[in-house]
């Protein structure tokens, strides 16, 4: 299982690095970056348009946390377990956290810096 986890995560920092050495590639292939998703996510109360970036920071995380779990569970593998009825307010200030403390990862594929946060921020028992 550990081995598991281990080459996944390789996998997506090895993508994530072919991203950053072209982040105008995701863009034109229509995908959001970290960054994009970070200035999402950081909206404060008073920001004139707070409620539809807190609505698309949601709307994200909770779907590449349902895709992911998806996908893995349909192999019958489980590389995070996110605790049921988890709200998705939960999984913004980790992604956060993340991306502040990696500021690389601005350019990455969003989906595949989620799957990382979601890695680190939920480990299985």
């Amino acid at each position: 299982m550990a081995s598991t986890i281990w080459l996944a995560a390789a996998a997506i920092l090895m993508s994530q690095s072919q991203a950053a050495s072209a982040p105008s590639t995701l863009q034109a292939a229509g995908y959001l970056s970290s960054g994009e998703l970070y200035d999402f996510c950081s909206a404060v109360p008073g920001d004139a348009d707070y409620e539809n970036r807190m609505l698309h920071c949601g709307s994200y995380l909770e779907g590449a946390s349902d895709a992911t779990s998806a996908i893995l569970g349909a192999q019958g593998r489980r590389i995070y377990c996110l605790p049921d009825g988890t709200p998705v307010r939960r999984l913004r200030e980790p992604f956060l956290a993340y991306v502040r403390a990696h500021p690389e990862s601005r350019d990455y594929q969003a989906a595949s810096t989620v799957f990382v946060v979601l890695i680190q921020s939920y480990p299985c028992p």
